[in-house]
């Protein structure tokens, strides 16, 4: 799928814009992961789960892009680095909260709360991320 995505995804940011491109592909994959945990039939739940990581792969060079564009050019290495720190601690992290919350509230609660936490995430871009000119 990235073989695919990722080069389209970048000429769509580039025609588009990268911000405006990047919230369209993430709201996409957002409501395809969200429409999968109401679908009765599991291959209907893989191939949403599926569409959902190939919208992932459609914004990757568009947060790229944004994140270079933010970065002073003599500190991008640094900005690269702090870039993918969070989502670094997260993947050590995140498996122990998940486990705690399928563990207290159930398997799907993990979806639930992802969900959530994914679309605080598209409004802190929409509102939070000022591009320069």
């Amino acid at each position: 799928m990235g073989l695919i995505a990722a080069p389209l995804g970048g000429f769509l940011a580039a025609r588009y814009g990268e911000k405006k491109w990047l919230q369209v592909v993430l709201s996409l994959s957002y409501i395809s992961l969200a429409v999968a945990l109401f679908v009765p039939n599991t291959s209907l739940f893989i191939v949403l789960y599926l569409l959902n990581g190939f919208f992932n792969f459609l914004g990757m060079a568009a947060n790229s892009s944004i994140m270079a564009s933010l970065s002073p050019s003599r500190q991008r290495g640094l900005g690269y680095a702090l870039f993918f720190l969070p989502g670094s601690i997260m993947g050590a992290v995140a498996p122990i909260v998940a486990a705690f919350i399928a563990e207290v509230y159930g398997l799907t609660s993990i979806f639930y709360a992802s969900i959530v936490i994914f679309f605080i995430g598209l409004a802190v871009l929409r509102f939070g991320v000022k591009l320069p000119n």
